[in-house]
């Protein structure tokens, strides 16, 4: 008898959904696979730059255009898993570490860009120059992972779900390429930089928040299952 009802058991575990999915969160805590695939990610996006000088061939060129792609891709829906699996859930955590990337962003785009261009402006006096140093305005890798975490931020603070921030996302993503196609970009070169930051324009900014959240949010849903 014990051992019949110990098989009934069994069954009935196994027809449960809870057999494939727990209703209490499980395996939870930084997960240092996530890390290790970010940081092979950040090797290929920078590998994919590194011999853009001699990209004269149409199918060398699409090639690095594609592996810059999908490196730069992985590396915002592994972000999006690692937000799910982070020690820290609370908002302010969010909020703490998108201030610290976007200080982060800022700084790197000091040394490459504003420092050299101001030295080069002080020695030759060419006013070229002074544009370029204003790239420190541009919406690169970090800054994206940045204005990510806000946003995610106040998409919890108003307490949505994974799935409603992933439906925003995927939103969001729709609107802003037809949008690109649509609005002209401004003339004014700050403000078109600036708007980089959140919509495709003309400036020098290549990951606009509207266009590759979807990524993140992907990932911090597929993390939540």
């Amino acid at each position: 008898m014990k051992e019949k009802d110990s098989e009934s058991k069994i069954k009935d575990d196994k027809t449960d959904n809870s057999f494939i999915f727990s209703n209490e969160n499980v395996n939870i805590g930084r997960q240092p696979e996530f890390d290790y695939l970010k940081t092979l990610a950040i090797i290929i996006m920078i590998a994919s730059h590194l011999n853009v000088g001699y990209s004269y061939c149409y199918l060398y060129k699409t090639l690095e255009d594609v592996e810059a792609l999908i490196s730069a891709a992985t590396f915002m829906f592994l972000m999006g898993m690692g937000m799910k699996y982070s020690r820290h859930h609370e908002i302010k955590h969010f909020v703490s570490r998108g201030i610290t990337l976007l200080t982060l962003a800022q700084f790197f785009n000091f040394l490459r860009d504003t420092l050299p261009n101001l030295i080069a402006f002080w020695r030759t006096g060419d006013k070229v120059f002074i544009s370029r140093a204003l790239l420190i305005i541009r919406g690169d890798i970090l800054t994206f992972a940045g204005y990510s975490h806000l946003f995610l931020a106040l998409l919890k603070k108003i307490k949505l779900s994974d799935i409603h921030i992933l439906i925003i996302s995927i939103i969001m993503n729709l609107i802003v390429y037809p949008l690109s196609m649509i609005m002209k970009s401004p003339n004014n070169f700050l403000l078109s930089q600036i708007l980089g930051y959140f919509i495709f324009t003309n400036a020098e900014s290549y990951f606009p928040l509207c266009g590759h959240f979807v990524f993140v949010a992907f990932g911090n849903w597929l993390g939540g299952i």
